[in-house]
């Protein structure tokens, strides 16, 4: 600790003695300790640049071994041209059979026994504290910057083992009332800056980025964390706030620049929407939606007047598709035999496109059933196809009235029978007009009707 005093006392005095206009003449060089290495020196120049612009390659004060080489040589070396001007510089070789935990360029030890540490303003432990101001046009600074390197030369070598490791910290916690916070960026801004980027992985070759890449870009290993990421929302309190949107970048097919986006959107609902509005979310598993309890919902909302489709693939090759025509008709689609199967259209229509073949009966829920005495009116409605008449004795009289034969309803079929005889037997359309009349209706041998929408007439099939 003295011999670092006396390194400062020195530097101090060699300030004062040196000219104000110059840089080297005033210099100092004292031995290390005995229990350090003995080729140590310490060396020290005026704390000060020179007033003009620095153009050449140098250092203010330096601590180094002679053993190693200088800084600026080092840096040559694996930087070509390069040329870099340190206000303090440490220097060391490691030699071979060195057994201590750890070789340090640099080392600080603090034990803050400041019970106020953390509170306010107050004197908080820094192992490490700078200040570096940027205050002039196309300034660009940085707060720190490493360079880890598996050569004393910038060339390929087959050097085996290396590890190189950026920044390692280790938080050892004895107490469980302790806070742990890893690195924090934060800042006391009072503008929005043009572009702010909390975290770059850059390439790992600059000169051509298909040379090297890392194999992850972020890793959590396994069982170290409760929550791998945490995602915030967009403002810091208030109502239907959304959260913060997670973007997908990737090139189109005009080398166009396009994102994917993920976001929890106001309402609640998460949505992963395409920039390009082109493109589909693919699924390589099972997938379940909704819950194992309660109601599930699948909704495909698509935008006013287009089509909204769900497509079977198989090995890549559509094969089926159901969903929503822009028409708003409901359909079923063969993509192989560019066909429609069925439609159902707005109202309820249910249109078949290729023959139905039934392999069970066919059920008619829609028929009615009466028991009308002579001289009623039996309505069959629109809708119902058959209606069953089983009055308890013959009937001298009554009337049957069809609905209504329109273009909406063209095609259907009305039918009606009687179990008993109808001696006058009276047969109208709630609209439209028939062109044939049956006038009577004998048991087992009922009338059917079928609607031509064109002409809005009934025509008697049987």
């Amino acid at each position: 600790m003295g011999l670092w005093w006396l390194a400062v006392v020195l530097m101090v005095r060699a300030v004062q003695a040196a000219p104000t206009d110059s840089l080297a003449p005033a210099t100092f060089e004292r031995q290390a300790s005995a229990a350090s290495d003995p080729s140590t020196v310490i060396r020290g120049a005026p704390d000060r640049a020179p007033d003009g612009g620095i153009t050449a390659g140098g250092v203010l004060a330096t601590s180094d071994s002679r053993r190693a080489a200088s800084g600026q040589a080092l840096y040559r070396g694996i930087c070509a041209g390069c040329v870099s001007f340190d206000a303090h510089q440490t220097t060391l070789t490691i030699p071979p059979g060195t057994t201590v935990t750890g070789v340090n360029g640099y080392g600080s030890y603090l034990n803050n026994r400041n019970p106020s540490t953390g509170h306010g303003t107050s004197g908080n432990g820094v192992n490490y504290f700078s200040v570096q101001i940027c205050g002039v046009q196309e300034a660009a600074c940085w707060a720190n910057n490493n360079i880890l390197i598996d050569n004393a030369r910038w060339e390929i070598s087959d050097v085996k083992g290396v590890q190189l490791n950026a920044a390692e910290y280790d938080f050892d916690v004895t107490s469980p009332d302790t806070n742990v916070q890893g690195p924090t960026l934060t800042g006391s801004s009072l503008v929005q800056p043009k572009a702010a980027v909390g975290f770059t992985v850059g390439s790992l070759s600059t000169q051509d980025r298909a040379l090297a890449k890392w194999t992850y870009a972020f890793v959590t290993q396994d069982g170290v964390a409760a929550n791998a990421f945490h995602i915030g929302a967009l403002d810091t309190g208030g109502v239907d706030v959304p959260s913060q949107p997670i973007t997908f970048n990737y090139f189109d097919a005009r080398g166009k620049v396009q994102a994917w986006i993920q976001q929890v959107l106001a309402n609640g609902d998460f949505s992963i929407r395409d920039g390009a509005d082109a493109h589909a979310i693919e699924l390589n598993a099972v997938t379940r939606i909704g819950r194992r309890s309660g109601s599930a919902q699948l909704e495909i909302d698509s935008a006013a007047g287009q089509p909204g489709v769900l497509q079977w693939d198989e090995a890549g090759a559509g094969k089926w598709q159901i969903g929503k025509l822009n028409s708003n008709c409901f359909f079923a689609y063969d993509i192989v035999a560019r066909a429609y199967v069925w439609q159902m259209c707005s109202g309820g229509t249910f249109t078949f496109d290729v023959p139905v073949a039934h392999s069970a009966q066919t059920i008619d829920k829609s028929y009615s059933y009466s028991v009308p005495a002579a001289g009623d009116v039996i309505t069959i409605a629109r809708g119902s196809e058959t209606a069953i008449v089983n009055p308890r004795a013959a009937l001298a009289s009554l009337t049957i009235v069809l609905p209504g034969c329109d273009g909406g309803y063209d095609g259907s079929i009305v039918r009606f029978s009687s179990t008993r005889p109808v001696r006058a037997l009276t047969v109208r359309a709630a609209s439209g007009a028939l062109a044939t009349r049956p006038a009577s209706l004998l048991p087992g041998a009922g009338h059917g009707f079928l609607c031509r929408g064109a002409d809005t007439s009934w025509y008697m099939l049987y």
